[in-house]
């Protein structure tokens, strides 16, 4: 988590340290804004690209 607590990220998401929590505890169920929000309190950016399979470029 960057070295932050999970009250930090927390604060930074506007949630309560419990919903970090929980949202640690089962990732595979979280939205996409969820996942993106975690990342964005942790200092991450990500990104998702689709592309055609076979396709490059």
């Amino acid at each position: 988590m960057a070295g932050l607590t999970k009250a930090q990220v927390a604060a930074r998401m506007g949630v309560t340290p419990p919903a970090i929590t929980r949202l640690e505890r089962n990732v595979t169920r979280a939205s996409w804004l969820t996942l993106k929000r975690y990342a964005a309190a942790c200092g991450v950016d990500i990104r998702l690209t689709a592309r055609r399979e076979g396709k490059t470029g």
